[in-house]
C-alpha cells in the first residue's frame, strides 16, 4: 500500500514577515525559525494572524545583582606656590620749578583828561586816509557826497590812542581798513547824519570801532 506525505507550508520567520502572505482558510502555515504555526482565516495577512497553541507564562523576572562598591576619591594634589612679585621701582625726583618772571615796570599814569581844553576839530569833506597826527581830534564831515575814512598801516599810534569821528551832513561817512584790521558791529558805516562813533588803537595794526553804526 503506497504511503501519502502531507508537508506544510513552510518558510523562515523573516520570509513570512517580509512576504505577509493570506493563508486560505484553515490553511496551516509553519514557522522553520521557531517552529510554531498559524492557521490562515482567508482574511488577515501572516502578520496579523496569532501563533496557534496556548503560550506559557512569563517567567519570573530574576533579582537585580547588588551594585558594587564605589572606589574611593583620589586624593588633590598640592597647589604649586604662588610666585614672588617684583620690588616695585623708586619713584623719580620731581624737578625742580622754574623761576617766575620778573614783573615789568609800571608805566606812569597819564596826565588827567580836561574838559576845559579844547578840542581839535576838522572837517574832511572828501575820502582821506588818516595820519599819525590825527591822534586825538574830531574829523567831522558835512558832505551831501558819500565820504571814505582809510585807516592804513603805520601810524605808530600807542595803545588807547584814537580819533573821533562825525557826520554832521546828509550823506554816509565809512571806515575802511588798508592793511589793518577794523573790528566793529554791525557795520563800519555811521548810522546817520549826527551819527558819530571813535575809533580806537588796540596794538598789532588792530582797531575798535565804537558809536553809532549803521545795521
Amino acid at each position: 500500500m503506497a504511503t501519502t506525505r502531507i508537508k506544510l507550508r513552510r518558510d523562515t520567520a523573516a520570509n513570512w514577515t517580509s512576504n505577509n502572505p493570506v493563508l486560505a482558510e484553515g490553511e496551516v502555515g509553519y514557522d522553520s525559525t521557531t517552529g510554531r504555526i498559524k492557521v490562515g482565516t482567508g482574511v488577515d495577512a501572516w502578520n496579523d494572524l496569532d501563533f496557534a497553541g496556548l503560550q506559557g507564562e512569563q517567567g519570573i523576572q530574576g533579582i537585580q545583582g547588588i551594585q558594587g562598591i564605589q572606589g574611593e576619591q583620589g586624593e588633590q594634589g598640592i597647589q604649586g606656590l604662588q610666585g614672588i612679585q617684583g620690588i616695585q621701582g623708586e619713584q623719580g625726583e620731581q624737578g625742580l620749578q622754574g623761576l617766575q618772571g620778573i614783573q615789568g615796570i609800571q608805566g606812569d599814569p597819564g596826565d588827567p583828561g580836561d574838559w576845559a581844553t579844547p578840542r581839535n576839530i576838522e572837517a574832511r569833506n572828501t575820502s582821506y586816509s588818516l595820519v599819525s597826527g590825527d591822534a586825538g581830534k574830531t574829523l567831522i564831515t558835512t558832505s551831501a557826497s558819500p565820504v571814505v575814512c582809510t585807516v592804513p598801516t603805520g601810524l605808530g599810534w600807542t595803545v588807547g590812542q584814537g580819533v573821533d569821528l562825525g557826520s554832521m551832513g546828509t550823506s554816509t561817512l565809512t571806515v575802511t581798513a588798508s592793511g589793518t584790521t577794523i573790528q566793529a558791529t554791525p557795520s563800519t558805516t555811521l548810522r546817520d547824519q549826527y551819527s558819530g562813533a571813535t575809533l580806537i588803537y588796540m596794538g598789532t595794526e588792530t582797531y575798535w570801532l565804537i558809536g553809532d553804526l549803521a545795521g
